[in-house]
């Protein structure tokens, strides 16, 4: 009967550390940081530092010459300098939108670990099916353009209802 016990409490205690570990994989993490990266908490804007985990949709600013990698797992999103953004999030379904002002992000997600991933820029939306690729927006909200680098990206222009796949190289 001890040994069905402590079985049981191993058990336990593996179930655990496995939900607490994939729970914190559903965390945006700020891994990599160079420059002034700032959170808007709703009143003013606050300096974050490397660790910070980004908590969904507030915004997201980097100074012209910061740069910040946030990372979930094996996924980023790389933001270059005078970008602004904000990660929205449904923890538990990893269903994730990236709203981008302006600037440039590039986005490194593997579909098979999300059920759906996209970035909203001011004039398009990209949706990952499953990719590595860079997307800049204006910010006087006049251009917009999707480079991808792997795989293949299909790229919205709302306000013309028109829809392509982008491909590695296009």
């Amino acid at each position: 009967m001890k040994i069905f016990s402590k079985i049981c409490v191993w058990i336990v205690l593996l179930g655990s550390l496995l939900f607490t570990s994939s729970a914190m994989a559903e965390e945006w993490v700020a891994r990599k940081l160079r420059g002034g990266v700032f959170v808007f908490d709703g009143a003013e804007w606050q300096q974050i530092f490397r660790g910070h985990i980004v908590d969904s949709s507030p915004a997201i600013q980097t100074s012209p010459s910061a740069r910040v990698v946030f990372t979930r797992g094996q996924e980023s999103i790389d933001v270059q300098g005078d970008t602004r953004i904000r990660i929205k999030d449904r923890v538990g379904n990893l269903n994730t939108v990236v709203e981008q002002d302006f600037g440039e992000i590039t986005v490194d997600v593997d579909k098979k670990n999300v059920q759906h991933f996209a970035v909203k820029a001011p004039l398009l939306t990209a949706v990952v099916k499953g990719t590595k690729f860079t997307v800049k927006a204006g910010k006087s909200g006049d251009a917009a353009e999707v480079k991808v680098e792997r795989g293949r990206v299909e790229v919205r222009d709302e306000e013309r209802r028109v829809k392509v796949d982008v491909k590695a190289g296009q």
